[in-house]
């Protein structure tokens, strides 16, 4: 299911201040992101400009009206009074005219010389050398035609690298959230343990170096949990540069979804298997491949020399009689006669067209070794996420067990300490490595290019 599809869906709880809890999963924080970020509105707007650039090259085939009048009087003598009203319609290949003119006048040119009702005329001129394959419009044209590809490549770069920063920050934000409640419980654990021990020892029951070792234990923990405290606070604070949705922005109890077990990661992990990548990186290199050959072509069209004819039919306004008979031709011819210019720009794109190539297989390596590294890294994580739920069942027994000797007069405090902080660490490193299992499932997302999907 697409992201951009998926309704902003969160969950309402009443906390014990009775202020309104919002759990926010990760698929909400990303869909909202998508929904409200400027960053992301912004991109796409450039996408929206990029499309906008075919219409723009359209418009260089748009037909055109165009009028002119060159008129002199001097010492009461009318030297001319000339119009011409033009309808010019450009071709793919070559340019149409419809052209209507009037010349009066006591001392008009003899070549401007026009009957009195004027005369109209057909125009059609065309390249038959250099611009007959190509030229700046057509290939333009041909540039723009690819406005969409490059419209969405770019919107997906710009939009994946957002959410690839926004992803760090939110399962940072998650890490620190779960190991803050662990912490609140393990300082509970340590301040009942030292209360207890306390009272026994006021009893006379246990040893005054217990109560220290206790208290110690409790003191490390409470230092502990106010870290983690204020590392979830300041996470939730810079998590609300990626939120821009009002009801989640304007609160302070925002919370994370509960965190999955393995098999349910281990699961997510298959479904990553891409036969094939799509990154925006790679369709933007092939877009550049397109565009340095299209203009090798055009800088290959120019060193062949300039020749242009034109061909037009003339008749005047009664009878609209068009032959052959009445008409205007006309040839252009040029040449440079060393092209050092042309020679130059075209070996320029040519070069350009190999490194364009280089640059592409180097990236394409580079994506596909990103890719198979960092797939390697959510295997190792799985099964380390295995192991770690597995040691935090066994260091629980070995806790317990630590607990009913010492109760039974054969341990001591620092054997529950030290077994209970193994227990402690156990479950604070198992948060860390789901935490950092679900970034890198961003990150490979992010590489194979499907992080909007």
């Amino acid at each position: 299911m697409k992201l951009l599809s998926i309704f902003l869906i969160l969950s309402f709880t009443i906390n014990a201040n009775g202020q309104e809890l919002i759990e926010l999963n990760y698929l909400s924080f990303v869909g909202s992101l998508i929904k409200n970020h400027p960053a992301i509105q912004s991109a796409q707007l450039e996408k929206a400009n990029i499309n906008l650039g075919k219409m723009a090259a359209n418009g260089a085939f748009d037909p055109k009206l165009n009028y002119s009048n060159l008129f002199k009087d001097f010492n009461n003598i009318n030297y001319y009074d000339m119009n011409a009203t033009q309808i010019s319609v450009p071709s793919y290949i070559g340019d149409f005219k419809i052209n209507y003119s009037t010349a009066f006048g006591q001392k008009v040119n003899p070549a401007d010389y026009l009957p009195s009702n004027g005369v109209i005329g057909m125009y059609y001129s065309m390249p038959l050398l250099r611009g007959l394959v190509t030229d700046d419009r057509r290939t333009e044209l041909k540039r723009q035609s690819f406005s969409n590809e490059l419209g969405d490549a770019t919107y997906f770069k710009k939009s994946q690298a957002l959410i690839l920063v926004a992803s760090k920050y939110y399962w940072d934000w998650v890490n620190f959230y779960n190991n803050y409640t662990l912490s609140m419980d393990n300082e509970q654990l340590a301040l009942t343990r030292f209360e207890n021990i306390k009272s026994s020892q006021k009893l006379g029951e246990i040893a005054p170096i217990d109560t220290i070792e206790a208290q110690t234990q409790w003191l490390i923990r409470q230092s502990e949990r106010i870290k983690l405290q204020y590392k979830f606070n300041q996470y939730s604070l810079l998590l609300k540069n990626f939120i821009w949705d009002s009801t989640i922005r304007n609160t302070n109890t925002i919370r994370p979804a509960n965190l999955e077990t393995s098999q349910i990661l281990a699961n997510q992990l298959v479904l990553l298997n891409y036969k094939t990548l799509s990154n925006p990186d790679i369709t933007l290199y092939q877009l550049k491949i397109n565009f340095t050959k299209l203009d090798a072509k055009l800088k290959r069209e120019q060193l062949k020399p300039k020749l242009d004819a034109y061909v037009g039919i003339l008749s005047t306004p009664q009878n609209f009689d068009f032959n052959y008979q009445n008409r205007a031709t006309g040839v252009a011819f040029e040449f440079p006669l060393f092209l050092r210019k042309e020679r130059s720009g075209y070996r320029v794109a040519k070069n350009k067209i190999e490194q364009a190539k280089l640059e592409y297989q180097e990236l394409n390596r580079k994506i596909d070794v990103d890719y198979k590294s960092t797939y390697l890294i959510l295997e190792g994580l799985v099964i380390q996420i295995k192991l770690y739920e597995k040691l935090e069942i066994q260091y629980k027994k070995l806790l317990d067990a630590e607990i009913e000797k010492f109760n039974q007069g054969e341990s001591s405090v620092f054997m529950i300490n030290s077994r209970e902080q193994k227990w402690v660490d156990t479950r604070q490193k198992k948060v860390e490595l789901i935490t950092d299992f679900y970034y890198q499932i961003a990150l490979i997302k992010y590489i194979a290019g499907t992080l909007l999907n």
